[in-house]
Parts: structure tokens; sequence; C-alpha cells
């Protein structure tokens, strides 16, 4: 039952968005026809974050790992804007500083589209931190 709801509610805001004739040039979307895209896509975007995301010595001595869900606006122009912690890994909190670091510090993004327009776009991203495979030590 859950799932039917959320899709239903996902669903809505899809249909929200793309009713909308005009934007204004700072109205941020949640949905847009065409989503940005880190250029290269997904795996680019996996090497990007594997070679550039270390893991704080903190979290690494005492073999914390988890998920940190970033949100931030992918702007028209492609940027990385306010990117900010939505969940993060209790007692990490350097976790949440190394996510946002590598997620500010990324080249522009393909921006989303919509009515053929470039718009700014809201964006998830999970950066999950886990001690198998390598790592650069912070």
């Amino acid at each position: 039952m859950k799932k039917i709801i959320i899709w239903f509610c996902l669903f809505g805001i899809s249909f929200g968005a793309l009713g909308q004739e005009s934007q204004s040039t700072d109205e941020i979307l949640m949905v847009a026809e065409q989503m940005p895209a880190f250029d290269g896509g997904k795996k680019a975007l996996l090497k990007y974050l594997e070679e550039k995301l270390l893991y704080p010595e903190y979290e690494y001595e005492q073999s914390i790992e988890g998920t940190v869900y970033l949100s931030f606006v992918v702007m028209a122009d492609g940027k990385i804007s306010n990117p900010q912690v939505m969940s993060g890994v209790e007692g990490a909190k350097n976790f949440d500083k190394e996510a946002i670091r590598v997620v500010t510090a990324m080249p522009a993004w393909i921006p989303g589209l919509h009515s053929k327009q470039p718009v700014n776009v809201r964006f998830s991203l999970p950066i999950e931190f886990k001690l198998k495979g390598r790592w650069k030590k912070k």
C-alpha cells in the first residue's frame, strides 16, 4: 500500500511540474521534462566520486560506515548550488562535510530542460561510505 501512495505522490509531482507554462529564472523544479545529468552519465559520476571522495580519518579509525543523502540544485547553467545533507550517518559528521565538499567541487552538469529551456532542478544523490574497497584517508 505504501508503494502505491508514494508512486501516486511522485506521479502527482511530475504532472504539477509539467503543467507549468512558464518558469521564472530563479524557480527550482523538482521534476523537469529532461532531468539534469552528470556529463558522461552515471558511470562518469561514480568514477568522479570514487576518485574525489576521501574517507574521513575519525570514521575510518572507528570503522563507521553509512550513506549520506544530499540534495542540491543543478542550475540552468549546469553549476551546482545549495548542497544540503538531507540525512547523514549518526556519529559521522565528517561524512557530511566530505560529501558536501566533493559535490560542491563537481564540474558543471548537463542542465535539466523544461519546454526545451534550461531550468533549475533540485537533485538528490546518495553517497555511500563503505570500508571495503580502496579509500584514501583524509
